[in-house]
């Protein structure tokens, strides 16, 4: 939402997540390949986390869900 000046990221979300400790995750919408890994848009989004008070989270380890079924 940050590229396209949509709703969101809205700061209230944001400096309550960080109140209850929350992290977050980068994430870029690839309909426009180009713009993934776009430096810019990228220290945007960390400006705007550490304005915040956001841990960034940079890596997550994934479950797989057919070895963790019961």
């Amino acid at each position: 939402g940050m590229r396209a000046k949509r709703n969101y990221p809205t700061s209230e979300f944001w400096q309550l997540a960080a109140r209850q400790g929350m992290g977050a995750v980068l994430g870029f919408d690839a309909h426009d390949p180009d713009r993934v890994a776009d430096r810019d848009e990228i220290l945007a989004a960390l400006r705007f986390a550490d304005k915040h008070g956001i841990e960034i989270i940079e890596n997550i380890t994934l479950k797989d869900p057919f070895f963790d079924m019961k």
